[in-house]
């Protein structure tokens, strides 16, 4: 399947990594400093993955940009995800971290869905990048559950590093020439799940 103007879209994947690590950012700030109920933020992330359902069923259906077995089993998620999300389980905070981890198991399912090869349109990229910033607030809640009363702190430069050095890294794949970044995109695309990967680890860590 031909890639969508790579460099474009590439460049694009660099400006919605930094975007979502300035909305993350803030959102475990606001998180701790917010006196509002646990309760009400797990019901607005819940608010928030069901606004995202209807545009993964379009996306996931549109055969230009997945192959039929890929579209099938992504919607097959979708419907997992549709089910889970069918009600906040209680206030138990058990419940709740098991609650979060099945969602985050599923958004881990469809993001590593979307990384197959032949998938790399503006679309897509940007449904992923959402898909992303939502596991990455559901890991962010999950660890204010697990610490119960205490607050969770700034996050600390020092874990940021390597978040910063894998956009470093990006932004340089991101300059090169059409059909040098064409030849070694599948390469770019494990950088860019990594450099995910470093987001979630330095604000879903205490």
């Amino acid at each position: 399947m031909k890639e969508s103007n790579g460099k474009a879209v590439a460049a694009e994947v660099v400006k919605l990594l930094e975007q979502s690590r300035n909305e993350l950012e803030n959102y475990r700030k606001a998180l701790a400093q917010d006196q509002r109920r646990l309760a009400d933020h797990l019901e607005e992330l819940r608010s928030e993955l069901i606004d995202s359902l209807t545009d993964m069923r379009t996306a996931f259906s549109d055969a230009r940009s997945l192959t039929s077995e890929t579209s099938q089993r992504l919607m097959v998620k979708v419907d997992e995800l549709q089910e889970k999300l069918a009600h906040v389980p209680g206030t138990d905070p058990d419940l709740l971290k098991n609650w979060l981890s099945g969602i985050r198991k599923i958004l881990t399912a469809i993001i590593r869905d979307l990384g197959g090869e032949g998938m790399f349109t503006g679309k897509l990229v940007r449904l992923t990048d959402r898909i992303h910033r939502l596991k990455i607030k559901a890991d962010i809640l999950r660890l204010k559950l697990r610490l119960g009363a205490m607050d969770i702190r700034d996050v600390v430069l020092d874990t940021r590093r390597s978040f910063r050095e894998k956009m470093a890294t990006l932004r340089t794949y991101a300059s090169r020439k059409e059909e040098l970044l064409g030849k070694r995109i599948q390469h770019f695309r494990k950088e860019v799940s990594e450099a995910y990967d470093h987001l979630s680890k330095a604000l879903a860590s205490k």
